[in-house]
């Protein structure tokens, strides 16, 4: 509103100085020059100021150990795959260190990748996604083959000689410094370590898929909207093996609900937690006893936001990224984890709403069995640039068509053994080829939209400029003459 208001006032000033032009004539150039300055300096001062900024020792730390990380992972990981992380630099850290991921930012995002991302409980909004609300089935199906955590007490393996050291940051680390932790995540205990460092450690997803992959006819009815991020993970996961009957991935478990100075009012469909005393302390926590072989998943309320309340997983903070718009699947016990379990919520508002929190648990046999039957034949990249990638893929007898994990656009060409073929979007947001089953060499190609109706037009703007600057050339030659 001060913004608005310093606006207006600059504009009257404006206003008066050009209506009182000819009684301060000899000041008004000065005067609007020192009016232009200090509102533009008002406005860069503004805009700088809702700007995060990071000291250069650590941004160039952070720069370095993040470049350093996907260096070394090149040179264990063969082919195409994507790599995550428990923490962030900023969304755009697989541009600057040449890697491929899932969490990105860009003006030109496809709005329908947000989208499908929002409607799997991951956290994305308009222009950009964050891959820190990510479950062992989402790991695997975006083939996130290697995936980086920082050391954390709560989950961090022990320092083993045998496992390789990551090179060495040439920077020293900046003093107190920390990584910016965007998720907690247990179950990457599920993972086993690869290579470690002083502070992170790098684990490999034995379930990652290829980038393409046989899939049934079914994939083409999978709706992704007005779906909850547990029932289109279910869904998504039933169509990928083309069984109607197939049995559940996650399934719900039952946990206990305790309040301290809270109650709990309203219905199953509208659900919300208030205070007893508002100046005093209150909380809601979530426990249960998980059976130490599968991961366990809460789902979070949209409407909890870091102002609402504090969290906490066993009693330590329990990390998330701060800007959601719709439910998560928060990831509260790994496999491996037979002691009881408490996710505590302690409220900073009067109240928070807590409608469809839930408990889930997912089949790991079942994932594994299922993850390795689509990763047998999968599109294995022989070649690829920024706009092409051919390689070749199995495709099974029960399979019709190959899901490819890319944005859908249409300026994708595809060819099947020489043969184009037209690609079409499924899941309102990626690219699918109809393909045969048997073996069969793909390519597929971007073209950007529109670029050569672009072009013609940029060579027709130019053709009439020329033609437009030769006549007024002969038009001053004939008037002098």
């Amino acid at each position: 509103i001060y913004q608005v208001l310093a606006t207006c006032l600059i504009f009257l000033v404006l206003l008066l100085l050009l209506y009182y032009k000819e009684r301060i004539f000899p000041f008004w150039t000065l005067l609007l020059v020192i009016l232009t300055i200090g509102e533009l300096g008002a406005n860069a001062g503004i805009t700088f100021s809702r700007l995060g900024h990071v000291r250069h020792d650590q941004y160039a730390y952070e720069t370095e150990a993040i470049r350093a990380f996907s260096e070394e992972m090149k040179q264990t990981g063969t082919g195409f795959y994507r790599m995550e992380k428990t923490f962030l630099r900023s969304k755009n850290d697989s541009h600057q260190a040449q890697y491929n991921g899932v969490t990105h930012f860009s003006s030109t995002l496809e709005q329908t990748m947000p989208e499908f991302f929002k409607h799997l409980g991951l956290t994305a909004h308009n222009g950009f996604a964050v891959y820190a609300n990510g479950t062992l089935f989402t790991d695997a199906f975006f083939g996130i083959r290697y995936y980086l955590n920082e050391r954390n007490n709560s989950y961090q393996a022990a320092v083993d000689p045998s496992v390789p050291r990551l090179i060495q940051n040439p920077l020293e680390a900046p003093a107190e410094f920390e990584w910016d932790v965007v998720q907690t995540k247990p179950d990457i205990q599920s993972y086993p370590v690869i290579k470690q460092w002083e502070e992170v450690e790098a684990r490999f997803n034995p379930s990652a898929l290829p980038v393409a992959f046989g899939v049934a006819d079914q994939i083409k009815t999978v709706e992704t909207t007005n779906t909850k991020p547990i029932q289109l993970q279910n869904e998504l996961f039933r169509s990928l093996t083309g069984k109607q009957s197939a049995q559940l991935l996650l399934s719900k478990e039952e946990m206990q609900t305790d309040l301290h100075n809270a109650l709990s009012r309203g219905s199953v469909v509208n659900r919300k937690i208030k205070k007893q005393d508002p100046e005093k302390e209150a909380w809601v926590e979530y426990s249960f006893h998980p059976n130490g072989r599968d991961s366990y998943y809460l789902t979070f309320n949209s409407s909890i936001k870091k102002k609402s309340a504090d969290l906490t997983l066993n009693g330590a903070p329990f990390q998330q990224y701060p800007t959601h718009y719709a439910s998560l699947l928060l990831n509260v016990a790994a496999a491996e984890n037979t002691k009881p379990v408490r996710f505590r919520m302690t409220l900073q508002k009067n109240s928070i709403e807590t409608t469809g929190m839930s408990l889930y648990r997912p089949d790991h046999s079942l994932l594994d069995q299922t993850s390795k039957q689509l990763q047998d034949g999968g599109f294995s990249v022989h070649h690829q640039t920024n706009t092409k990638m051919t390689g070749t893929v199995q495709i099974q007898p029960d399979q019709s068509v190959l899901l490819f994990t890319l944005p859908y656009s249409s300026g994708w060409r595809a060819f099947i053994d020489g043969k184009e073929t037209m690609p079409y979007e499924v899941l309102d947001s990626l690219m699918a080829l109809d393909i045969t089953p048997g073996d069969h060499t793909v390519e597929i190609r971007f073209v950007p939209p529109w670029i050569f109706e672009g072009v013609v037009i940029s060579l027709l703007s130019l053709l009439i400029f020329i033609l437009l600057f030769y006549k007024e050339k002969n038009s001053k030659k004939r008037i002098s003459d």
